[in-house]
């Protein structure tokens, strides 16, 4: 099982993008644009997981 950090998606992210402005637009359509929607999809699930994470730790929210 890997262990993946919130910096790891970043770059993933990083070298996505580098992808998508040196690739044929055809190729882009098809396999760089779903990537680059689910690297952003999980930057801001893990993100927010940590913010609950971080606000529960805190004792400031509680699930009702």
């Amino acid at each position: 099982m890997y262990y993946f950090d919130v910096r790891n998606y970043y770059g993933i992210n990083h070298e996505i993008l580098l992808l998508k402005n040196t690739t044929p637009s055809d190729i882009k359509e098809k396999y760089i644009s779903p990537a680059l929607a689910g690297c952003k999809l999980l930057i801001n699930t893990a993100n927010d997981i940590l913010d609950y994470a971080q606000l529960q730790k805190k004792d400031k929210l509680e699930l009702v």
